[in-house]
Order: structure tokens, then sequence, then C-alpha cells
């Protein structure tokens, strides 16, 4: 017995990959390209000297930094505190509504009704 392909999987599938390939793919590709070559197309490691021996690039990169590493550390606090919350402690609506409702604050408007 012949298995019949249905296209709307198929086209669904193809939709995404295109979209990854021209939003995700190409500019990061791009980006990776510029960075080893210079005006001329030729592969050098040039960009990456000026960048490291440049003190403005260089305050760009440690202040980067430090936004993430302080992004992850309050953002693990406040959701370890509301993990805490939500497993020791048994709050008065159901507990799927309540964790809901810590996960994603739009939902809160369905909450109030």
């Amino acid at each position: 017995m012949m298995r019949r392909w249905r296209l709307g999987p198929a086209v669904g599938v193809g939709l995404i990959w295109a979209f990854l390939i021209l939003f995700l793919i190409y500019p990061l590709g791009r980006i990776f390209y510029d960075a080893v070559t210079d005006e001329a197309g030729r592969w050098t490691l040039a960009n990456f000297r000026e960048f490291f021996t440049d003190r403005f690039y260089l305050r760009s990169l440690v202040n980067s930094m430090i936004l993430g590493v302080a992004t992850v550390i309050s953002a693990s606090v406040l959701g370890i505190a509301v993990a805490f919350l939500l497993v020791r402690y048994d709050f008065r609506s159901s507990r799927r509504r309540s964790w809901a409702c810590w996960v994603s604050p739009s939902s809160w408007a369905a909450r109030a009704r």
C-alpha cells in the first residue's frame, strides 16, 4: 500500500525552515563572515585584534557581561523564591490557576474574572 504525503505539514515545516534560515542562520553567518574578513574579502583576524585592543569595545564587553550575569542571578533568585512559595504554601485558588498567574502575567486578567 502506497503512503500518501499530506501537503499541510510539509508546507508548515518548510515555512519554519525558511523563517529560521532567513532570520537566524543568514544573519549569524553574515556576522561571522564580516568578523573574519576585511573590506576586500580576504580572511583576517585583524577585526578581533582591533576589538580586544580598543578600550571602548572592552568596556562595552565588560558592561554586557555584568548585565548578563546580573540578569541571570536576579531571575534565578526570583524564580527560586516563586517556586518555593508555590510548593510550600497552599493558595486559596486552585494550584493550576495560581501557578499560571506566576508564570504568565497575561493570565492575571483571566484570573480576575
